[in-house]
């Protein structure tokens, strides 16, 4: 894919135009790319300056003329954790690697290249607003321009990060869901006692996924969203041995209570 050619809308420093917004999809050209290390543990980072040059009107693109900006931050690792969910390092994000890989016509080898000659080539963007941080605009999918922003059939891997981004926001949203323990049928007595005895049964409601996951969240408070998530699933694993929410059941839901009220957090900061 060739460089698009920048024209008369960049007459303007990238620094002087406008950060976008609103959410869209939009073609970009990049106006610079840099690598650093970035959030805890630290995470090499391609940091990409963005110019948005058109954006998707229906079925066509048409010029944003003044010009407006946004910065894709491609994590080219992610945090490797251990079964408690507390970071032990890092390990490549072969999503992202992949898709720089396919953007930007890189060999994925040397990650300066990447800061060495992207600037000025075209890509498209799929730019949304992010709820958890005060509706500001983020890059969701970066892609080659003309290309679905989202995969046609996702492979299992996909499925599972999709699921773990998505799951925690999903459950919070719809409130959970409750699993009724399953009630045995007594036998039927041989014969009436002349004086029965009722005595009253005490029995603890059962926790909802809802009530467990606000206090999970409410435990790692000083986490990103997305940490969060990540963290939560890899705590359903290792306490009820799923992978799915709708798998678990009421002792699956005291399991993963119980090992949130006896685990410590550890001191990891968000990240970035």
């Amino acid at each position: 894919m060739a460089p698009m050619s920048c024209g008369n809308s960049y007459s303007k420093g990238i620094t002087e135009m406008p950060m976008i917004d609103r959410a869209g999809v939009f073609i970009a050209e990049v106006a610079s790319c840099g690598i650093s290390e970035t959030g805890n543990p630290p995470k090499v980072t391609a940091i990409v300056a963005l110019k948005l040059v058109a954006e998707q009107v229906g079925d066509n693109m048409e010029p944003l003329e003044d010009g407006h900006t946004i910065t894709a931050w491609m994590y080219l690792e992610k945090a490797r954790r251990d079964s408690g969910g507390n970071a032990i390092g890092t390990e490549l994000n072969t999503f992202v690697l992949d898709t720089m890989k396919k953007v930007f016509e890189w060999d994925g080898l040397d990650p300066f290249w990447l800061a060495d000659n992207i600037t000025g080539h075209g890509c498209q963007v799929t730019i949304e607003l992010d709820a958890n941080y005060g509706n500001k605009p983020k890059v969701k999918w970066l892609n080659a321009i003309g290309e679905s922003p989202v995969p046609k059939q996702a492979s299992p891997d996909e499925r599972r990060a999709i699921t773990a981004r998505l799951g925690g926001k999903l459950m919070a949203y719809s409130g959970g869901k409750t699993v009724e323990p399953k009630k045995p049928t007594p036998p039927a007595p041989k014969e009436i006692p002349a004086k029965p005895v009722k005595r009253a049964k005490v029995t603890e409601k059962p926790l909802t996924q809802a009530e467990v996951w606000s206090a999970f969240c409410k435990k790692h408070s000083g986490k990103g969203q997305d940490e969060i998530e990540t963290m939560w699933f890899d705590t359903i694993s290792v306490t009820a041995g799923k992978q799915d929410t709708e798998d678990l059941d009421a002792e699956d839901l005291s399991k993963i209570m119980k090992y949130i009220t006896d685990n410590a957090v550890d001191g990891e900061s968000p990240p970035f």
